[in-house]
């Protein structure tokens, strides 16, 4: 049983109905290129899952479908039971592009957003100022949105999909162009508000260390699910170790300990090392043939690569909310 049949059957168990539910979603651009290809996707409340893919993979189709910025050809919805627009009071959203007016002060940008939302002034002011404080901005509410950093802007915009108090969250690579510092605060603050509130979150990513993070892992390639799972499962199929061979020339493919054979990645070659590999009998074959190598775990862009053939990094243009919208991109070709 996949992991998403696994937590949908759990979910049916329980009564309650998943936070999202996409079965068998697939959307086209045009008559030529797919974008989803019978998607099945499930996300638990107070769960994080992480979409990980490559630029193309579909993954911010599937934010946009539940958005209800697009309507899929094919299958089905549901957002906590419920479909067409009474998802909308359910959803927070985080594209890659922040959705804040520059101009403008935090506590406007809030306030105008808390009125697009419909709430009064003094719910919106109250909520707004907790949120603040949570996410270390108190002290920001009077500056403008365009004097801030990066990541302070990221988490105003944060603060104004999360305002109205929904279910669920949807991020879109929420830390593009973050610095390594900023990043990791943000991925702090974002499991602190899911402790603190139950809110599931989906989040479509191309960083492995973000997907290690999650729950849940939905590797996308060309529009399809390839994997699905928590990532130390996901990451124990290749088995205990990946040896990272340097060099222009194929490793001998006698080499002990090897399973699978080589494939070419970043300038060199990996290997599978077999489960009940000789490590020194490896290292020492590899030593003796004059190429540099290291060993390290398997990670989830292992995993990948694997499956696909392809690299998580490749892609033929960044899939941002904006040219989803107006079917700029081409799918990755495995």
């Amino acid at each position: 049983m996949t992991a998403s049949a696994t937590t949908t059957a759990a979910s049916n168990a329980s009564g309650a109905p998943p936070a999202i539910a996409v079965r068998g979603v697939s959307y086209r651009y045009d008559s030529t290129r797919a974008a989803l290809d019978g998607i099945d996707l499930v996300v638990e409340p107070n769960s994080l899952l992480a979409l990980l893919g490559p630029n193309g993979s579909g993954k911010s189709t599937i934010l946009r479908l539940l958005a209800r910025l697009d309507v899929p050809a094919w299958g089905s919805i549901q957002v906590l039971g419920r479909t067409g627009s009474a998802v909308r009071p359910l959803l927070g959203v985080v594209f890659q592009s922040p959705s804040l007016d520059p101009k403008l002060t935090v506590a406007e940008n809030l306030r105008c957003a808390g009125r697009l939302l419909g709430l009064p002034r003094t719910v919106g002011d109250a909520r707004m100022r907790d949120l603040l404080a949570r996410l270390g901005l108190a002290d920001r509410a009077t500056d403008r949105v365009g004097s801030l950093s990066l990541g302070l802007a990221r988490r105003v915009d944060l603060c104004r999909a999360v305002l109205h108090e929904p279910r669920v969250l949807l991020l879109d690579e929420p830390t593009t162009g973050l610095d390594p510092a900023a990043r990791e605060a943000f991925l702090d603050l974002l499991d602190d508000l899911r402790t603190r509130t139950g809110l599931a979150i989906l989040s479509a990513t191309h960083l492995v260390d973000e997907a290690d993070r999650a729950d849940r892992a939905v590797l996308m390639h060309a529009g399809r699910v390839v994997a699905d799972g928590a990532p130390a499962d996901l990451r124990a199929q290749l088995g205990p170790r990946i040896a990272f061979v340097h060099g222009a020339i194929e490793p001998d493919a006698g080499i002990p300990s090897i399973a699978g054979g080589w494939r070419r990645r970043h300038g060199g070659w990996v290997a599978d090392l077999a489960e009940n590999a000789d490590f020194s009998a490896c290292a020492a074959a590899l030593a003796a043939s004059g190429r540099s190598f290291s060993m390290a775990p398997p990670s989830l862009a292992d995993l990948f690569a694997a499956l696909t053939g392809a690299e998580l990094g490749a892609g033929e243009q960044p899939e941002t909310a904006s040219n989803a919208a107006r079917g700029e991109k081409r799918h990755v070709r495995g």
